[in-house]
């Protein structure tokens, strides 16, 4: 047993002899973040472009999953990365502070 991301659960969830027993969300008793990416003030203002196309690289999925792809080699296509990347539990959101 172990909780995992939604993109994985998703992956594992299609081989039958895999059920879900329990959510982080059933456990938490609502939505949890699972994954946060988090950046100094310096690193942003050092690195302007790439603060600013991360999220809507994210957001985009696509470009993302393509970048995914060709970096790991993955056997995975790009339309099932963002099939999985879509998934209404996967939120995007930004927030400075």
């Amino acid at each position: 047993m172990h909780f995992t991301s939604v993109s994985f659960h998703l992956r594992e969830i299609k081989d039958p002899r895999v059920h879900t027993i329990m959510s982080t969300d059933d456990v938490m008793g609502g939505s949890t973040t699972f994954t946060m990416l988090s950046c100094t003030r310096r690193f942003r203002e050092d690195n302007p472009i790439t603060y600013k196309t991360l999220l809507p690289a994210l957001k985009d999925g696509g470009a993302a999953a393509e970048i995914y792809v060709n970096t790991v080699a993955s056997k995975e296509t790009v339309d099932k990365i963002v099939e999985s990347l879509s998934h209404p539990k996967n939120v995007i959101r930004r927030r400075t502070g």
